[in-house]
């Protein structure tokens, strides 16, 4: 995937977080899995990714279980993510080649 935008930079590396806790190939994950019944993650699993999400990029975790039950899919994860950084300040690495 080609990164050129810095909501692009956040899904590449969601995706690979949610790969990495669902003991998966990356190319099994995309946006709109779902990543309990798709890739069966479990609350724990769902951890491990917010915890990345926090050393990556210092998103905090959810305060409320209405917003834990609400990240299902990457692209929920990448929506709750980009709703509390600053994606100007984004390290964006440029495109490769």
């Amino acid at each position: 995937m080609e990164i050129t935008t810095a909501r692009e930079y956040v899904m590449s590396r969601v995706l690979a977080f949610v790969a990495d806790a669902a003991d998966a190939p990356l190319d099994r994950v995309h946006e709109d899995t779902d990543i309990f019944s798709g890739l069966g993650i479990d609350s724990l699993g769902l951890v491990l990714i917010l915890v990345n999400l926090k050393d990556t990029f210092g998103v905090p975790e959810p305060v409320s279980e209405a917003g834990w039950a609400s990240l299902r899919t990457p692209d929920d994860i990448v929506f709750y993510a980009i709703s509390r950084i600053d994606l100007a300040e984004l390290d964006v690495p440029p495109p490769a080649g």
